[in-house]
């Protein structure tokens, strides 16, 4: 009589969201970003200008990506054609914000540093309400965004500091995400 060998284990999966390491990235990064976008506003209005209308369609784009991964991980039915619709909408009224925010720095009714800080608010309440609606993660970071607006309104001479920071969270966040990667993939 033959013996059938045991069925071999599935490899295992690294899910976008699956650890707290990967929350860390999200995280790290989008506050990352949303730092640099700030200290670039200080620095030179076109390149923020740039910035910001670039940085918004990479937080939608994560967002969604995350949203998707979700959805089919946990294979939930989702009315897709409704669902992009509404991320038009949502993500599509802030590049719309930040367009009257700079058509306000255009007209010379607010400075400079002043935009930049009012787009850091508009990309704190659009992320944290996206995190209202849809996965709770993004309220701890819309959070973050509005204490680091905060922060950066009030303790100006400390923005550099809060990059570095950011920076420093991005690296940590990367080295364990590289770490915990390497070690699912041996075994």
């Amino acid at each position: 009589m033959e013996e059938t060998p045991p069925p071999a284990e599935a490899p295992q999966r690294i899910a976008l969201f699956g650890k707290l390491t990967h929350d860390m990235i999200v995280i790290g990064g989008t506050l990352g970003l949303s730092y640099l976008g700030v200290a670039i506003t200080y620095i030179h209005a076109d390149l923020a200008y740039l910035y910001w209308f670039t940085l918004i369609p990479v937080f939608a784009a994560v967002c969604i990506a995350i949203e998707w991964f979700r959805v089919r991980e946990q294979q939930i039915e989702i009315k897709w054609r409704s669902w992009v619709g509404k991320q038009l909408l949502h993500w599509g009224g802030l590049l719309i914000a930040v367009e009257l925010v700079y058509s306000l720095f255009d007209a010379g009714r607010i400075p400079r540093t002043t935009s930049g800080l009012v787009i850091l608010l508009l990309l704190a309440l659009t992320t944290f309400l996206y995190g209202v609606h849809l996965d709770w993660r993004f309220i701890v970071v819309g959070l973050f965004l509005a204490i680091s607006y905060l922060i950066m309104a009030y303790f100006v001479t400390y923005v550099w500091l809060l990059l570095l920071i950011a920076i420093l969270i991005m690296a940590v966040a990367i080295f364990i995400a590289k770490r915990s990667v390497g070690a699912a993939w041996s075994r």
